[in-house]
């Protein structure tokens, strides 16, 4: 009788244990839409999460205009890219050029970073051209920022890390590459300078530790050092998701803070990117 009550009770502690570790394991969840203008597929958008806390509904509207549908600006330099929408007919008609703005929302409730992923089946990359993936928050004059963390060869493929949802484009950087690695740092040091108060102590102090020495490397052109501790950053926030010492959800009753993990991640993966290109 003994024997069979222990039995009993080990059965029941590993099934708290497993249901708790299942609760806790990360649900990443993915769907790809397609982009169409003027009644013709360009390509698609794929929106990921890497931990879908729950789910709802995501929406991708498109958008062929001169100027941003919201009234988002670009920093100097910067302009967006018009895409080939449609072929000319010889040279008495000619074809159809416009910027493409994708907007996007979602009612998915999601822990740490989400990714979008642009595929452009009309354009060709091109790494001599510097098309970057630049999102702005969607609203009147908000600033249009280069999140870029990948680039493909073929049809142009393109994908960034976001904490949250709104306005992107293809847009065409025409600043030095100098210009736009310190403009990143800078991001990332405020955004955690910022959010500060938010962040655990102990865990605060060593990401602004791991930040600064990434930008000594860079100040030293030791890219490779800069990389490094940049890295060491990002795994750093991750910690810091795992082990809730800081806010990291979207889209979360639980949470009123911003996504401030999502946000690290993403201005610092955009930073690596560009940091890469010196390599």
């Amino acid at each position: 009788m003994i024997r069979r009550l222990s039995i009993a009770v080990w059965l029941l502690s590993y099934l708290v244990v497993t249901s708790a570790l299942a609760k806790d394991k990360p649900k990443p969840y993915e769907k790809s839409f397609d982009l169409k203008v003027l009644g013709r597929s360009i390509g698609q958008v794929i929106v990921s999460f890497e931990d879908r806390i729950h789910p709802g509904k995501t929406t991708v509207d498109v958008t062929a205009s001169l100027a941003s549908p919201s009234g988002s600006v670009f920093p100097a330099g910067v302009s967006p890219y018009p895409l080939p929408l449609l072929p000319g007919i010889g040279i008495a008609v000619p074809g159809i050029t416009l910027p493409v703005y994708i907007t996007i929302k979602t009612a998915v409730g999601f822990r740490g970073p989400a990714k979008v992923g642009l595929h452009l089946e009309v354009l060709e990359y091109n790494p001599s051209i510097p098309l970057r993936l630049f999102v702005s928050d969607g609203t009147l004059g908000s600033l249009f920022k280069d999140i870029t963390a990948y680039q493909g060869p073929g049809s142009m493929y393109t994908s960034g890390y976001r904490d949250a949802f709104s306005e992107f484009v293809i847009a065409l950087d025409g600043r030095s590459l100098a210009d736009v690695i310190n403009s990143k740092f800078g991001d990332v040091d405020s955004y955690l300078s910022t959010n500060g108060i938010l962040i655990d102590p102990d865990r605060y102090q060593d990401l602004h530790d791991r930040l600064q020495q990434a930008i000594q490397s860079y100040q030293q052109d030791d890219v490779q050092g800069a990389l490094s501790g940049l890295e060491q950053f990002i795994s750093s926030v991750r910690s810091a998701i795992a082990s809730n010492e800081m806010p990291a959800t979207f889209n979360d009753p639980l949470n009123s803070d911003p996504n401030v993990a999502g946000g690290l991640i993403m201005r610092a993966e955009t930073t690596v990117f560009s940091l890469g290109l010196l390599k």
